[in-house]
Parts: structure tokens; sequence; C-alpha cells
């Protein structure tokens, strides 16, 4: 197996969240720790995120983009045209 860099979290549960996460993990015969890493692993499995990683100021605009993009909130040009292209990066 290869190395694989880790990262150790500290996170703060109510009391609620943490006994209800801990009858769920029983349930399914996982530790909390293994409950939380399949919950993780689960969310992302589905979501096309890059595996590089980007600094947190590209990350949000990309996520920024992507979710303009989904609600339709985008422009289309036609990157052989220089007016619509200068328009969009706001030349004159």
């Amino acid at each position: 197996m290869k190395n694989l860099k880790t990262i150790k979290k500290t996170t703060t549960y109510t009391a609620t969240m943490y006994q209800k996460a801990r009858v769920a993990a029983d349930y399914l015969g996982l530790t909390f720790h293994e409950y939380l890493k399949h919950l993780i692993a689960q969310d992302i499995q589905n979501m096309n995120i890059p595996s590089y990683r980007l600094d947190d100021e590209t990350a949000r605009d990309v996520l920024k983009s992507y979710r303009e993009y989904e609600e339709g909130e985008f422009k289309t040009i036609d990157p052989s045209n220089e007016k619509q292209i200068n328009e969009m990066l706001d030349i004159e």
C-alpha cells in the first residue's frame, strides 16, 4: 500500500448529533470515526471534484462559477470574436 498523506482534524458536535451518529454507526457495525469516513466518502463519490489541490480563493471561485453555471447564470462567447472577449473582460 502506498504511503497516504493523512490530516487530523478536530470537530465539535452537539450532544444530540453525536448520540444519533453513534447509534447509526453502531447499527452499521462501525466505529464513530469509521462512520464519519463512510459518510464523507459517500458524499464526495458522485461529485466531480478535481483531484489536484487549488488554493482556497481559486476553489471558492470555481465553486461559485459552477453554481452559476448550474443556475443558468453564464454567458457563452465565441472565442474567435475579439469584441465579445473584450466586453467580457471589460477591456475597451
